[in-house]
């Protein structure tokens, strides 16, 4: 993304006859893209998270039924 910004902000300085006139063509032109990237990130970072979150449960519960098998208490009774 960073190369496609830098050929836009180019081609808008090229284009243009003012500095000030290239850079807010180009803000207006990259704002979406950097909106839509951002988030892109958003999504991925909580499936992730969520995905990690899900992995840390399943071995939590998976370990507390092991040490339950080994101390041979029944995993399914509810304790008091």
């Amino acid at each position: 993304m960073a190369l496609m910004d830098g050929y836009e902000l180019a081609n808008q300085m090229v284009e243009s006859d003012a500095l000030k006139t290239a850079l807010l063509v180009y803000d207006k032109q990259a704002m979406p893209r950097s909106a839509s990237s951002i988030r892109m990130s958003r999504v991925s970072a909580f499936l992730m998270t969520s995905r990690v979150m899900y992995v840390v449960v399943k071995t939590v519960v998976k370990f507390k039924d092991t040490v339950s098998w080994l101390l041979g208490r029944n995993a399914d009774k509810k304790h008091a």
